[in-house]
């Protein structure tokens, strides 16, 4: 429920591969959630995009993100398109939704 919730009243953008919803988390402290579909992909890819998501959100969003108030949550989306990008190009649109870039 929380996550449809964000999903509904969140701010969405969409940057190349990745959508990034945005809103207030509920609790005092920063909050990210990582929904990566299938897409007829196996689970070792899927396994390695959230893996590599998992890292962007811990190294570029959360250290920044503790100390806000109201304490922020993200849920990242990754779109088809995201198997198919290299690390490097993922982090570059991770960035961009984010608002850096």
């Amino acid at each position: 429920p929380e996550i449809r919730t964000l999903l509904r009243k969140g701010s969405r953008r969409r940057c190349g591969p990745l959508e990034v919803y945005r809103g207030d988390s509920p609790t005092e402290s920063a909050r990210a959630g990582i929904v990566v579909p299938r897409y007829g992909h196996t689970i070792v890819q899927r396994n390695r995009l959230k893996r590599r998501l998992r890292e962007f959100v811990r190294t570029e969003w959360l250290v920044e993100a503790q100390s806000e108030r109201p304490a922020p949550e993200i849920l990242v989306r990754a779109r088809p398109a995201a198997y198919d990008v290299n690390a490097s190009a993922l982090r570059e649109a991770f960035s961009r939704c984010l608002g850096g870039g």
